[in-house]
């Protein structure tokens, strides 16, 4: 039983801190938002192209 009583006192101070924690999240402002262009993303073969892709930047550096 004293087992039963430190677990359900462990999930109550747990479950407190998750709730503040969540309501610190939702009331900052501090979220990032991404816009994705999905007509500008090519679809292109992985291990080929972005091989020559790195290839070809490397050798475009001064």
């Amino acid at each position: 039983m004293p087992c039963s009583a430190v677990t359900l006192s462990l999930a109550t101070i747990s479950a407190i801190i998750a709730v503040a924690l969540l309501a610190i999240a939702f009331s900052t402002d501090n979220w990032q938002s991404y816009e994705v262009k999905r007509t500008n993303i090519q679809v292109r073969s992985f291990p080929y192209d972005a091989l020559k892709s790195l290839k070809s930047s490397k050798e475009s550096l001064p």
